[in-house]
């Protein structure tokens, strides 16, 4: 396979992967959102987030937030990035992160994902 095939595979699969990531992005769980209204609402790329928590790591797993150190503090967690695209999709979507009165009853653990960030 020549390098730029290699390259276009490459390219055609992150694309995938965005498109994928995005779609989820229109339907997310209130806990997601609580998680991606952080970033969003604070004006921050970076958040201490738990490493252990199933929601983080579905966000990290899909591609839309990743663990930017692998230094872990218990207290506080560990850095959490979003993806470039992810920050500027939600930016102009911000809808996408409101939670309804019903779906505050459905956010499960916020405080314990961050390190004293407003909700």
């Amino acid at each position: 396979m020549s390098h730029s095939s290699i390259s276009s595979w490459a390219w055609t699969k992150r694309r995938f992967a965005v498109g994928k990531a995005k779609n989820h992005l229109k339907n997310l769980t209130p806990s997601e959102k609580a998680i991606l209204r952080g970033y969003i609402f604070n004006h921050t790329k970076t958040q201490k987030l738990d490493m252990m928590d199933g929601v983080v790591n579905g966000l990290a797993h899909l591609g839309i937030i990743y663990q930017a150190s692998y230094i872990n503090n218990l207290l506080v967690g560990a850095a959490y990035n979003i993806q470039p695209w992810a920050w500027n999709f939600l930016n102009e979507n911000k809808h996408l992160l409101e939670i309804t009165e019903e779906e505050k009853d459905f956010v499960h653990g916020s405080s314990s994902r961050r390190s004293g960030r407003a909700r």
